[in-house]
This record gives C-alpha cells, structure tokens and sequence, in this order.
C-alpha cells in the first residue's frame, strides 16, 4: 500500500488548471516514493503568513507558479545562479535547514528547442549547447515572467540576436536593459526577420483568448539569412490548446512550430529531480499529460 511520508505541492493563484500535481504524483507513485502532492491556492494577501508557516509545516518542496515567483524570494535564505539571473522562483526546495530557491523554467525553455534545432539541422548531438544558436536571430513576443526565461535560455544557447517586443512599451523596455537586448515597437512585430520566434504572452490560451494570437496578421515572417540555413522556429510557451492560432498559423506556412508542453514537462522533471534526486522518463510523462489535456 502506497503511503505518503513527505509533501510537496504547487503554491499560486488559481491553480485549478495545473497539471503539476498529476505530473509528480504519478512520478511518486511511479517509483514508490513515499511523497504527495498537493494545491496551495494563496492569493497574495495570504503568502506572508503561508510562507513564514512553511518553516514549521512538514513541507519538503514547492512549485511556485504565478502571481508568487518573484515575492516569495525575501522568505528563502539562498537562491541558484538561475534564479538570481530570472529574478523569480518556481523551485523551493530544503538544503539542510536552509530554505532555497531554484529556477528550473529556463531550462524548460531550453531543453526542448535545443532538441528541435539538432533535429533540424546538421548540427549532432555533439555541439557545444553554448554556441548553439549563435548564427540565429531571436525575438520574443511578451514581457513577462516566462519572457524572461526566455530571455536567458536563448543567451545560454548563445543567442547574441535578441530582440522583445509587448504592447506595454515600458515593460519590454525595462527588459531590453536589463539584459541588454533590443526592442522594437509592437506594432512593428511581424516585419522583423528572424529566426526563432517566441509567444510569451497568454494570447492563446484555452478559454477567453484561445482565439486570439499575439500575430493577428502573420503572413510569412521574414527569415534573417545566415550561413548555416534559413531555420524558422515558431515556439509559443502555451500548452492548452496543444496547437494555438499562432503556431496553426505557422504550420500552414510550413514553418517547425513547438507549443510549451515540452517546457511544462522538462521544467517538472528538473523540479523532481532535485526534490528526490530521481529522474523521470518524459515519453511516459508525456502520455499522461496528453491524456489529461
């Protein structure tokens, strides 16, 4: 009989359509790991007296999803390098009695368009992951939270063509000067050539906006020509629906498209692996998520 001894959960605000639970409970049950997985539903007025709690609480790790990943940073002792750089936290995790902080979006965002380019192209599994966008152009739909994964996923990968775009010019702004990358105006967005294009914003997303896209008028988006080939990526960081207007839009100019349930699920394995130190398979992580969508 499968008995929990340790409890993890995902703290934010609403969390009725996370798929983390699922993910790690099955991870849990699939290695006889004696954790559970639970909700923490916190509005904001309610983090201060949840986290100076969680001290107390025999809680042995969290996911930390919106509006949370910013603010719960003065109630950790220590954060990662990955989460210093993002500014934000979607790991919490215990280090002795010391509690902590990691990031492990980015190389959510990471992981799965590195696969896709070595995929693609005549790059093998061999390149140096750093250098591998370094002929490419990038720019970024959105300036928020994932934004900034983003952001510094595609520097790791060696992005030095980076380019944000939002309809809140100073929020792209603000950004571009922090990680000393350029902007361009919103309304200039589709006739920017590039290579890899990013939807970080919501448009999209199952319910009220699932019929929107932040390229309302995507045409053909130009390609910046470089010596290696003319890769066009379309990579929307939503997974519900599985395909949104942006990337069928894409798809039917024949352009690779990639929607974020890679992200969700690497981003997850990353956050279980440092919980329990045990890796999951993603094909069968994958099919759970699939069914449950």
């Amino acid at each position: 009989m499968f008995i929990p001894q340790k409890i993890f959960g995902i703290l934010g605000y609403p969390l009725g359509h996370s798929l983390s639970p699922l993910l790690h409970n099955f991870g849990f049950q699939t290695l006889n790991y004696p954790g559970a997985y639970f909700r923490f539903e916190k509005q904001k007025a309610e983090l201060n007296a949840f986290m100076q709690s969680l001290r107390q609480l025999p809680i042995s790790g969290l996911s930390v999803t919106i509006p949370h990943k910013e603010a719960v940073i003065p109630f950790l002792d220590k954060i990662t390098p990955e989460a210093k750089q993002a500014g934000a936290v979607n790991t919490i995790y215990w280090e002795d009695t010391q509690l902590c902080g990691d990031n492990t979006d980015i190389i959510g965002f990471s992981l799965p368009l590195e696969k896709m380019i070595i995929k693609h192209t005549d790059k093998s599994e061999s390149y140096d992951s750093k250098l591998l966008l370094k002929d490419y152009s990038s720019l970024i739909l959105g300036a928020g939270g994932a934004a900034r994964a983003a952001i510094i996923g595609l520097k790791k990968m060696g992005c030095n063509d980076i380019q944000i775009t939002a309809r809140r010019k100073e929020q792209a702004e603000e950004l571009a000067t922090e990680f000393n990358i350029k902007t361009i105006a919103w309304e200039k967005r589709a006739e920017l050539p590039t290579n890899i294009l990013v939807n970080s914003t919501p448009l999209g997303l199952k319910g009220e906006r699932e019929s929107l896209s932040p390229l309302p008028d995507f045409t053909i988006n130009p390609i910046k020509e470089n010596k290696l080939n003319n890769l066009f990526i379309a990579y929307d960081l939503i997974y519900s629906p599985a395909e949104t207007v942006f990337l069928k839009t894409a798809k039917a100019q024949n352009r690779l498209t990639l929607n974020g349930l890679p992200m969700f699920i690497e981003q997850g394995l990353a956050q279980f692996k440092r919980w329990t130190g045990h890796d999951l398979d993603y094909n069968q992580v994958l099919n759970i998520i699939k069914k449950a969508l």
